[in-house]
């Protein structure tokens, strides 16, 4: 079916270095937070697939291979499109999205007859898209890029100097980068403490919401297909709430933001006007770290959970707990 709202123009129009969900951190935590939770069954199934690679360093490959043209058809895997005040369905289901990619993913990836190459590759686009999915600006409306063209003002977190971004770049990329200010507050004994995918998980799993999130996602049972959706349509939701509110020029559009015309593909600045671009202050960044730490626990904990219900529909058994251990010793050995 022809896709009028696919985003794979922001990666034509030149918008591509902002498009990534969560950043490298991000993602990595992600996969981290999945290792941690993986059943036994799960386990063996990524060792198969993905020998003694981390789901913390598979994460971030979609991003890694941007540049990469053969990869070029994959842009629009990392963002979903919803309409203003919708769910996800309302629109007619694209070719190529985070939902699409995710159904086929756990399809192919339980196959036997699907190459080990193939299933690499599925398996890494499914690790990196379950986090895009629980990134608020990766579902959005159409024509609105995920926030991309939506300018913001923002102090930075290592120099505190006021910066223009992109709303889209902050929740990808300047959120985490205060997150790290926290861990460095949290460690004043040490000089410039590393902060890296372990140390965050740590981080976010020392939460005091962590066992009710634990719980949300428990309740929720084995992973459906259908379940995709509710999670694209509950982040689209948390988006739309991170726009910061100002009074429009034209109704349905933010002033900060331009807009592209899905079916033209023609810019509409109609509504824009530069004096109307908001700062998002310490108040606006303390009120939605709570949310960059919960949707990434989601992420983690949602993906060990896809990764298991892959495992039992192969039929995959238990790994031995200490293979991958002597795989890697008898690596260092040699």
């Amino acid at each position: 079916m022809k896709n009028f709202y696919r985003v794979g123009w922001l990666l034509a129009l030149g918008f591509s270095g902002n498009a990534f969900g969560w950043g490298a951190i991000g993602h990595a935590t992600v996969g981290e937070i999945a290792e941690r939770a993986l059943t036994p069954r799960a386990k063996a199934l990524v060792f198969k697939v993905l020998g003694p690679e981390p789901l913390s360093t598979a994460a971030n490959y979609p991003d890694e291979v941007r540049s990469d043209k053969r990869y070029a058809k994959f842009a629009d895997y990392h963002f979903a499109t919803i309409p203003a005040n919708g769910a996800y369905g309302d629109l007619p289901p694209p070719d190529h999205d985070m939902n699409s990619i995710m159904v086929k993913a756990m399809k192919m990836i339980a196959k036997r007859n699907v190459s080990r190459d193939e299933k690499i590759l599925y398996m890494k686009y499914l690790i990196h898209i379950v986090g895009d999915t629980h990134q608020p600006l990766h579902v959005s409306t159409p024509g609105s890029l995920g926030g991309n063209l939506c300018k913001v003002k923002i102090a930075d977190p290592a120099t505190g100097k006021e910066d223009l971004e992109n709303i889209h770049h902050v929740w990808d990329e300047v959120l985490i980068e205060y997150e790290r200010r926290v861990f460095q507050k949290m460690h004043p004994e040490k000089k410039d403490p590393w902060f890296g995918y372990a140390e965050y998980a740590d981080m976010i799993l020392a939460e005091p919401k962590v066992e009710a999130v634990k719980s949300e996602v428990e309740r929720a049972g084995p992973v459906k297909e259908a379940d995709f959706a509710t999670w694209i349509t509950d982040t689209f939701r948390i988006g739309e709430s991170a726009y910061p509110k100002v009074t429009e020029i034209v109704p349905g559009r933010r002033p900060y933001c331009s807009f592209l015309d899905p079916k033209t593909k023609k810019f509409d600045n109609s509504g824009y006007d530069a004096k109307s671009i908001p700062t998002l202050d310490e108040a606006y960044v303390e009120k939605w770290l709570p949310t960059v730490r919960s949707q990434i626990l989601k992420g983690g904990l949602r993906l060990a959970k896809v990764l298991d219900k892959i495992a039992a529909d192969a039929h995959v058994k238990p790994m031995d707990p200490a293979k991958e251990t002597r795989l890697i010793d008898s690596i260092l050995a040699k």
